[in-house]
Formats: structure tokens, sequence, C-alpha cells
């Protein structure tokens, strides 16, 4: 009996883990602009269920200047598509460049498997809920593996 649920255990957590290898990568949105403006987001979500978040941000202005923002913490996903973050606030007080993601959640979205169509579906993750504003509804593709 102790082998039996041994061995359930064992098979659930693997599945488990095959679900986060799922959802890891790399993930970047880009924005350029005719100007020379760029917005470029970056996220890595790493299959140990940390992430780093990067954004940077350069517009050419008279009183504008590069700014570098970021994230780290960790992230967990649901059985819906959902991926939460949770950061380690007490790293970044009194830092401006942290972000704090914590109450932050993102959809997965990618080509189902009973998908049969041709056409191609590109892996993203899109934020629906986040106390940063101009984060919600930014959609970041993947790009490490189609």
């Amino acid at each position: 009996m102790l082998l039996k649920t041994l061995l359930c255990f064992l098979i659930w957590f693997q599945i488990l883990q095959a679900q986060t290898d799922h959802y890891a990568g790399t993930y970047t949105f880009r924005y350029d602009l005719p100007k020379g403006e760029v917005l470029a987001d970056t996220l890595q979500l790493y299959p140990g269920g940390t992430f780093y978040y990067s954004s940077y941000r350069n517009i050419p202005c008279a009183i504008c200047s590069e700014e570098l923002l970021y994230a780290n913490g960790q992230w967990k996903a649901s059985e819906n598509h959902l991926i939460i973050f949770t950061a380690d606030s007490i790293k970044g007080v009194g830092n401006p460049e942290f972000l704090n993601l914590n109450n932050t959640s993102a959809r997965y979205l990618g080509k189902s498997k009973r998908h049969l169509g041709s056409t191609p579906v590109r892996t993203s993750v899109k934020f629906l809920r986040s106390g940063i504003f101009w984060l919600k509804g930014r959609e970041l593709f993947r790009t490490d593996r189609p």
C-alpha cells in the first residue's frame, strides 16, 4: 500500500512539474516608434517557479531619460491557464526601479490541443490584472520556441 501511495505521489509531482515546464520560457513585447522611441518588455518564466521581468523605455526628449524597471519573484499556474505572480516587496523598498508585481495575474494563450487548423497561433502571456496601470492588457509573445 505504501508503494502504491508513493507511486501516485511521484506521478502527481511529475505532472505538476511538466505543467510548469510548459509555461516556462521567454516572452517579449517590443514597440519601436518612428522618432526613435523604444518600449521593450521581457518576461522570463523559469521552470522552478521563479520569474524575472524587465521593462525598458527610451523616449528621446529634452526632459526624458532611459528607464529600466524590473521585478522578480515567484509564479504559479492554475488549471485554467492563469499565471499568478508574487514578488518579494522587501527587496524593492526604497528602490524606484523595482516593480511590485504582487497580485498580478496573466493568462497563458497558446494553441489548443483540439485546434486542428493550419493557421499558426502565437504563444503569448497577456496581463489581466495588475497594480501597475500600464501593464494591464499588455501581451508578450514567446520568443524562445515556436
